[in-house]
């Protein structure tokens, strides 16, 4: 198997700014939650509970979606503040490969999935437009150099960025392209849309406000780093990190500044906002939540290694990955750990969560599922014929994964 070299690390992140289950058990390092000990309530099960036949709840009700789940694919990160949570059932047994799709070059685009098809770049500079049901090209788009972003979709219209310095608006049936705007670096930062106008960052330092209809720059904030990460809207508030080391809460309306946090290394991470909390890791090794109101840190964990992966929140537990090859699970509240998982190699890719799982990938070639609470691996995949490394967030809509890989194929998982 190709392994990612190292030195192609903070390259690939500038560029862009299973066979079996493991025999090891997850770390576990806190109790569980009161409502699952093992002591009667006495009171009936609330609407949305199971209990077992102790009297216990085994289950709480289900989160509200804040999103309707038909359109979750189409949504960066799945939800609107990038919480990584798909709410359906999820792959709950190990999946075979429904189709894989083969590209020129790596792909370190996460797809989007609208009207059954899969849209996503590969580092060869192609966007592509591929037949959900049977993995087929409907239609290609070509730049002059590699696709890092995931695609936006909004009325009618996909958006993405290109290392080609240029941020693209494509019809999103024909593939013809609507208008392109020219940066003075390379796009990493996959974008987002609302209210008629589309937001990203560029390696040029600057963050970009632009009509969605028409390409038209609305505004500009300039940061004294690159920007790779994705924002994240709240209410009238866009979230983003740059490599300087800032997270940035701007007025999207203005582009005027409301505040900052600083860490001791960039941030290439996506924000996800959950209960007036951002959460977002940085190189310097550390995973921060950061509270809105008091725009200060309301605890911090410390890894042992630089933190990539933007994390996934859900039912009071935030999940991301970092370098040192763990998969963390840490309470919302507190910070404290959960459980951990340690895979064969660094995490680099967002992890996703459906069906009472998390899903999520490594350099060492494997998509792993491992209960939310527990970390206890449900299943592993990894293609026997050329597995690599997992470079984007799964996404799991219809009763299928969706993911790519260093070995330039974009799968299809049931």
């Amino acid at each position: 198997m190709r392994r990612l070299p190292a030195f192609l690390v903070p390259l690939l992140l500038s560029l862009l700014v299973c066979t079996a289950s493991r025999a090891e058990e997850p770390v576990k390092t806190e109790q569980p939650e009161a409502a699952e000990q093992t002591a009667k309530t006495g009171e009936a099960p609330k609407e949305g509970e199971k209990v077992n036949g102790d009297g216990v709840v085994t289950e709480s009700p289900p989160e509200k979606p804040p999103v309707d789940p038909k359109i979750q694919g189409s949504i960066y990160r799945a939800t609107p503040r990038h919480t990584g949570v798909y709410y359906n059932d999820g792959l709950q047994k190990r999946p075979k490969i429904r189709w894989k799709f083969e590209t020129e070059r790596w792909i370190y685009s996460t797809p989007a999935v609208c009207d059954g098809l899969v849209f996503f770049g590969s580092m060869g500079g192609n966007f592509y437009a591929v037949d959900l049901a049977k993995g087929e090209q409907r239609w290609t788009f070509k730049v002059d150099k590699g696709i890092g972003t995931a695609p936006a979709i909004d009325n009618g219209t996909i958006y993405f960025g290109a290392s080609d310095d240029r941020f693209y608006a494509l019809d999103i049936k024909t593939g013809q392209e609507k208008w392109n705007v020219k940066t003075g670096g390379k796009i990493a930062s996959s974008p987002a849309v609302q209210d008629g106008v589309v937001y990203f960052g560029s390696a040029d330092r600057n963050f970009y406000a632009v009509k969605a209809d028409v390409g038209k720059p609305l505004w500009m904030f300039r940061t004294k780093g690159y920007i790779g990460s994705a924002p994240t809207i709240d209410g009238d508030t866009i979230y983003f990190g740059s490599d300087d080391g800032n997270l940035y809460a701007l007025n999207r309306l203005t582009g005027a500044e409301k505040w900052n946090f600083h860490t001791g290394n960039g941030i290439s991470t996506t924000p996800a906002i959950s209960d007036g909390i951002v959460f977002l890791g940085s190189a310097d090794g550390n995973f921060y939540a950061l509270d809105i109101e008091t725009e200060k840190p309301a605890w911090t964990f410390d890894t042992g290694g630089r933190v990539y992966s933007s994390p996934a929140v859900y039912d009071g537990i935030v999940y991301f990955g970092s370098e040192d090859g763990n998969l963390y699970a840490v309470d919302v509240k507190t910070g404290k750990q959960k459980w951990r998982y340690s895979t064969g190699d660094k995490i680099f890719a967002e992890p996703s969560i459906a069906g009472g799982l998390v899903y999520f990938g490594s350099l060492d070639g494997r998509l792993f599922a491992a209960d939310l609470k527990t970390g206890k691996i449900k299943w592993t995949f990894k293609d026997d014929d050329g597995a690599d490394a997992v470079l984007t967030s799964p996404v799991i809509v219809d009763g299928v994964l969706i993911f790519g890989s260093w070995n330039k194929f974009l799968y299809c998982l049931q």
